[in-house]
């Protein structure tokens, strides 16, 4: 065959072979996944494959519905996936963007996705300051809108009731207590770990580091400190976290297999009870009732820990992203719109407090509902407690997207670093921690000037916000104000 053709045989193929990786569903049997008149969904939202396999279906079946074809995919295999089906003129009428490590106004710009057409009533239920320029909107056209809440974190901290029983202890709430208690997992049973994670090169534990920074002290975000504008990852709250785990990696504390498991094998070994501790996010309890609905009852919450017993720890969020997207290519982009109304209503949102994956935008759905388990509530109940709305300077000038489409993803970034820091192949996290943070502020510098020579109005002070507060939301009106 020729090289045309041997390549588009090659991609078509791996797209089949990481189909084997996936979960799909569908509403009638198309012999193909891009079969006239059907309409496919991809995502990666492990804990919604029930509630949305049911909402595709019901689209389906209602008057005006057309069949449709949902497929799940494990984080570690989607973004791979996506791009094998965009090669190959495969790609999904409406999927998410799960690891394509790729800024949104690119992916537009390079004809992945159009915009929206929504109906007013749909369009009625959002607030002001729910879609936002350079967020949700790009050129004045709406290309996606929030499901979640942005008043949630991976940073939470879990334990198994019966391990902690063993060692004596009680539910840590600083980093200090966790230490100490993971020092006692020996007494738990041989081979018990006192932290169990996931740590291989696809899951994205930078999100744990970053809020338990915050949780130490950092005033700031994904190291942007919000009144000064200057990305130091060098802040002590930084280095207080990596020296809390790097001294569980020295005494042998942490999961001999982290390095090389993903979310979902870490989490079943830590149901298994090989570990106390699991650092998860709001989708633990779903996941768990899910895939391993016998350790649900020997589950328990910690919470956020703070850095030290006189903190009040605290967590900055930006405002929700878009979760949904519709493929350029699509032939069904009416009946797209249709079904993705559907996923703005009371009914939706009760579907996701019941599945207990990120917390709906109507978090009061949660407190509700009759079908959360009381660990995802109390969970929430905490979030809404000491998470706050961050600053964004995508927010306050939309021109900034135009940035960030021109940095790059740095060589190393936090949780690679992290990664080798465990691994035992980075022993100087303060001098990577320190190189990362010189090459993100040069790159954003080099940006800058790119994007200003295109026409961009930005500055460096878009990343500044000296009227920012601890303890509170940035809301619109600072924007202006500062």
């Amino acid at each position: 065959m020729d090289a045309w053709t041997r390549r588009r045989f090659l991609s078509t193929s791996a797209v089949g072979m990481l189909g084997l990786a996936a979960t799909s569903c569908s509403s009638s049997s198309p012999k193909t996944g891009q079969s006239a008149g059907t309409l496919t969904w991809w995502d990666n939202f492990n804990a919604l494959q029930d509630l949305h396999a049911k909402t595709l279906q019901d689209f389906s079946a209602a008057p005006g519905g057309i069949p449709t074809k949902y497929t799940f995919y494990q984080l570690a295999k989607y973004g791979q996936a996506l791009q094998l089906a965009k090669q190959s003129n495969q790609q999904p009428d409406v999927h998410t963007t799960a690891n394509l490590a790729t800024p949104l106004p690119v992916l537009i710009d390079g004809g992945w996705f159009q915009p929206l057409d929504l109906a007013d009533e749909v369009l009625a239920r959002f607030d002001e300051d729910d879609l936002v320029d350079g967020i949700h909107r790009f050129d004045g056209k709406l290309y996606s809108f929030p499901l979640f809440s942005n008043r949630w974190h991976n940073a939470a901290l879990w334990f198994r009731t019966e391990l902690l029983d063993k060692v004596g202890a009680t539910p840590p709430k600083t980093f200090d207590e966790f230490r100490t208690v993971c020092g006692r997992a020996r007494k738990a049973g041989d081979g018990v770990s006192g932290w169990v994670a996931g740590l291989n090169a696809k899951n994205p534990y930078f999100l744990v580091l970053n809020a338990l920074a915050q949780a130490a002290g950092f005033q700031g975000s994904e190291g942007l400190d919000f009144r000064t504008g200057e990305i130091r990852y060098t802040d002590d709250a930084y280095l207080q976290v990596f020296e809390l785990f790097d001294s569980l990696r020295k005494d042998k504390l942490m999961f001999a297999g982290a390095t090389s498991s993903n979310a979902i094998q870490a989490r079943g070994r830590w149901a298994a009870n090989s570990g106390i501790f699991f650092f998860d996010g709001p989708y633990q309890v779903g996941s768990v009732k899910r895939d391993f609905p016998k350790a649900l009852d020997g589950m328990g919450l910690a919470g956020l820990m703070s850095g030290d017993a006189a903190g009040s720890p605290q967590v900055y969020r930006p405002t929700a992203p878009g979760a949904l997207y519709l493929a350029k290519s699509s032939t069904v982009a009416a009946a797209a719109n249709k079904l993705l109304g559907s996923f703005t209503t009371p009914e939706y949102y009760a579907g996701l407090a019941a599945a207990m994956d990120q917390p709906p935008r109507d978090l009061t759905a949660v407190s509700r509902s009759e079908a959360t388990h009381p660990l995802y509530k109390e969970l929430c109940a905490q979030y809404a407690k000491h998470t706050f709305t961050a600053p964004s300077a995508v927010v306050g000038n939309p021109d900034v997207a135009k940035v960030n489409a021109l940095m790059k993803a740095p060589a190393a970034d936090l949780g690679d670093i992290f990664r080798g820091v465990m691994s035992g192949e980075i022993t100087d996290y303060r001098a990577a921690l320190a190189k990362l943070s010189g090459q993100s502020m040069a790159d954003r510098e080099k940006a800058i000037k790119a994007a200003a020579a295109k026409g961009a109005q930005v500055s460096a002070d878009d990343w500044t916000f000296p009227n920012w507060k601890p303890g509170a939301d940035y809301t619109a009106a600072m924007y202006e104000a500062r």
